[in-house]
């Protein structure tokens, strides 16, 4: 079946190009995204498909061996290529973060997060006397869907960082689309539209 992008490359079914390794991870697969599809849910974020893996998989041995396993491997560290976003666009959304960062303090300020709060610019929240604070700074801005978006939190300056970003944030939504219709079709699950 071919792409309506000709940047990005599909093949008729994932799973024959699977390792045999992932291979055995598919039923796990396969009923985690059943689950998640069949709660009406459209997109996925990490986090949410860890959940539905420990709802789906109930023997704790087996669901951390699924876990810490090739899938888990491939769920964390996995980079796309051939998704047709220019290079152009990527060293434009590094070079505007590249200058967000490098702007004094205060001016980075003006866009932190609030106290409990996940958005906007800071370091990781501390929850537990157990955590482990990493001491980085990070700003987490939320672009889907585009409704929710808090744009008081989307830094002016740099001055075409929120062009940039929205830009970048279109692209990587369309990539999203096609790689997880292409895994729904690999699972042989419906596709909701």
């Amino acid at each position: 079946m071919a792409s309506n992008n000709p940047g990005l490359k599909r093949t008729e079914s994932i799973a024959d190009t699977m390792p045999e390794a992932l291979k055995k991870s598919r039923y796990h697969m396969k009923r985690c995204f059943a689950k998640y599809i069949e709660k009406g849910r459209r997109t996925l974020k990490l986090h949410q498909l860890m959940d539905e893996t420990a709802e789906a998989i109930d023997d704790v041995t087996e669901r951390n061996q699924v876990l810490e396993g090739l899938l888990g491997y491939i769920l964390c560290s996995t980079q796309a290529i051939g998704h047709g976003i220019s290079n152009s666009l990527l060293d434009k959304i590094r070079e505007v973060s590249i200058d967000f960062f490098s702007l004094p303090m205060e001016e980075k300020q003006k866009y932190a997060r609030a106290v409990n709060e996940a958005e906007g610019y800071g370091s990781d929240r501390i929850v537990s006397d157990k955590q482990v604070h990493d001491w980085s700074h990070r700003l987490s801005l939320k672009v889907f869907p585009q409704r929710k978006r808090r744009l008081n939190l989307w830094p002016q300056i740099p001055q075409d960082f929120r062009k940039t970003l929205d830009e970048y944030a279109m692209k990587i939504k369309i990539v999203t689309e096609v790689l997880f219709k292409a895994i729904a079709k690999s699972l042989n699950l419906e596709e909701n539209g």
